[in-house]
């Protein structure tokens, strides 16, 4: 008999144990093997309805300029970046030869007439793009480059000098735009106010739907070369312009996670401070000021692949804990991953485009839903180019919203050293349909090694003997269509050389590479198999309902969802 103890994160990272769910596995379950376990029969293992937290993609202002998205087909909502100024001639990291960028600034400064003019054509030019020409939604609007006319009035000294008084003059241009604090804050105050107003105006049945957010990753030197206070002071600023006209709004901001600049390599600023985390500043100011507050708080999330220790499943505790659980926090706030993809290297960029990246985004989609209530609720997602297919993982966690989250527990040893087995499970109102979503993902080898052998059991409401139809889809690097063109590489190579191949196949392939990439067609996609059956078998416990019994094998990083339906028009209830 397996006594499965069944806990689950809870409302602010407690960790709390629930009643215990007992199941009797088949008599052929093998010693080492993994079981998914869920109860189906215990309301008290009852969770939330899914909602869609993959659904949103981010998108910087040179992408809004060319007048047309470069996004891929579907219905993502944008988190718009670097919107309303501010920027440089490139946002590559390469700042040779970068120039401020005045063409796309709603506001300028005037040095014959000595005072600002607006031009916030240009700004509605940009939103009308988006929203009549592209025709896609937004879900967040980020105001974080102040436009280059709030840099009149500052002094720079050379790079390398540090006075206490004036940035330097490296500083003045960052290779995300313009990174210092607004000169002039009443004018700033002005400035954002209009912003809100040229919004409510021109989109009077959408501005309501949009989040507002303050700045981006504040502590990184590229996007705030200010200090902690005069952070502080620039975030009430301007959340009390935008509530000044709007309300309402939903306002937040987006940080690094808490622990940030703890690794004893923290910048110092040009007041010679050294740089770490601003949300305990945040929080407390807040907390004493609730005119200014926050209703969402975003991080960034960079997982890179091929560092140990970098990319875990289980890091919701570091990353967001010393906010939630701060004395002063705002209860009811919502958090979210606002920069979030699985990476092979920062230097140079590239994102992860194998297998791994999805049994991975399958683990911390159970985690997050996990977090439902310590506020989690979005992961905005990077890439997603024209052309690109959908991200296999978010793709199959869509086909459970709307389903109710089931608790489950994962119990017994992997026969692989570090492999991590479990599942997201969810059921249909009807109590007729239930998902089971597996994932198998390693964190201290990135190798492909043998399947691991997993039973699941739920256990329904249903009498022994019922029959029920099963039907699996799986996804591995068998299943992936890049690594799959890789297998037919050539001698000579198609990888650039210093490139890692997990990577982005737009970045890592030479010429001949990217032209045999464009004619491939992925001869083995993920598929469905054929609907087959299982019976149920008694309870040995001598509880109600009975156990439906199924055995599976998970290769390397990989994910299956597993769907199983009642065989007929039986309907059944849970007690």
């Amino acid at each position: 008999m397996n006594t499965i103890a069944a806990t689950e994160a809870k409302s602010h990272l407690r960790r709390v144990k629930v009643s215990t769910l007992v199941l009797l596995l088949p008599a052929f379950t093998v010693h080492g093997e993994v079981q998914i376990a869920a109860d189906f029969t215990n309301k008290d293992h009852q969770r939330q309805d899914l909602h869609d937290m993959w659904n949103v993609v981010n998108r910087r202002k040179l992408d809004a300029e060319r007048g047309a998205l470069d996004l891929r087909e579907g219905d993502l909502r944008l988190n718009l970046i670097r919107i309303i100024g501010g920027a440089t001639t490139t946002w590559t990291g390469d700042m040779d030869g970068a120039k401020k960028d005045f063409d796309y600034d709603p506001i300028l400064w005037d040095e014959e007439k000595k005072k600002y003019i607006y031009h916030m054509d240009r700004l509605k030019a940009r939103f009308d793009r988006i929203i009549h020409g592209d025709k896609r939604p937004i879900h967040q609007v980020a105001i974080d480059k102040p436009p280059w006319a709030f840099q009149r009035g500052y002094t720079f000294i050379p790079e390398g000098k540090n006075d206490g008084q004036h940035f330097r003059k490296n500083e003045e241009i960052s290779e995300y735009g313009n990174a210092l604090p607004p000169s002039d804050p009443e004018k700033y105050y002005k400035f954002i106010q209009e912003v809100m107003k040229l919004l409510m105006k021109e989109y009077p049945n959408l501005y309501k739907t949009w989040r507002y957010r303050i700045h981006t990753e504040v502590e990184s030197h590229g996007h705030w070369a200010g200090t902690e206070k005069e952070f502080v002071e620039y975030y009430a600023n301007t959340a009390r312009a935008i509530r000044s006209v709007y309300p309402e709004a939903k306002v937040g901001l987006h940080t690094h996670k808490a622990t940030f600049g703890q690794n004893g390599k923290a910048r110092i600023n040009y007041k010679g401070e050294a740089v770490a985390s601003y949300a305990d500043a945040l929080i407390e100011y807040c907390h004493e000021n609730p005119d200014v507050m926050y209703d969402f708080w975003g991080i960034s999330h960079y997982n890179q692949l091929n560092m140990p220790g970098q990319c875990k499943l289980d890091w919701f505790d570091e990353y967001f804990g010393p906010f939630v659980n701060h004395p002063k926090w705002k209860p009811r706030t919502i958090l979210s991953v606002d920069e979030a993809s699985v990476i092979v290297s920062m230097q140079p960029f590239s994102h992860c485009t194998t297998s791994h990246r999805e049994a991975y985004n399958v683990g911390i989609s159970k985690l997050l839903y996990e977090r439902y209530d310590a506020g989690f609720r979005h992961v905005h997602m990077e890439d997603n180019r024209k052309g690109d297919e959908p991200w296999p993982a978010p793709d199959i966690v869509s086909t459970m919203i709307g389903k109710t989250r089931w608790q489950s527990r994962s119990s017994g040893k992997p026969l692989i050293e570090g492999n991590l087995i479990d599942a997201l499970v969810a059921r249909e109102k009807s109590n007729e349909r239930f998902d089971v979503l597996i994932y198998n993902y390693n964190e201290i080898s990135l190798e492909y090694q043998n399947h691991e052998p997993v039973t699941v059991a739920l256990t329904t409401p249903a009498p022994a003997g019922t029959r029920m139809r099963y039907r699996k889809m799986v996804y591995g690097k068998d299943q992936n269509a890049f690594q799959t063109f890789l297998l037919k590489e050539p001698a000579s190579g198609w990888i650039k050389q210093g490139w890692d191949r997990n990577g982005d196949p737009r970045r890592i392939l030479n010429e001949d590479g990217e032209t045999a990439w464009k004619t491939f067609t992925n001869p083995n996609p993920r598929k469905w198999t054929p609907w087959m059956e299982v019976i149920t078998l008694a309870r040995n416990d001598g509880g109600e309902g009975s156990v439906a019994a199924i055995k599976t094998e998970l290769p390397s990083f990989a994910f299956e969802k597993i769907e199983v339906v009642v065989k007929g028009s039986l309907r059944l209830e849970v007690k």
